[in-house]
């Protein structure tokens, strides 16, 4: 995952992943610090990523981007 805006160098984004209602993740991200996660979804149905600005009535969040996630069957 990386934080990406034409802004501030200092800009995050609060991540959540939950796989059927069940919070696996939730954490920020740092602009130009990309993260890898592992989590187990096995037997999994539903599953929701979801992201907020870390600033209350923030407006200039920019774009998170999920680069290449991968389902791997274990």
């Amino acid at each position: 995952m990386r934080r990406t805006t034409s802004g501030s160098e200092s800009k995050t984004a609060r991540v959540d992943i939950e796989v059927d209602g069940k919070s696996l993740y939730s954490g920020q991200v740092l602009l130009g610090e990309p993260r890898t996660l592992n989590l187990d979804v096995k037997n999994g149905l539903r599953l929701r990523i979801s992201y907020s600005d870390t600033v209350e009535d923030g407006c200039d969040m920019g774009y998170l981007v999920l680069g290449s996630p991968t389902l791997k069957k274990s």
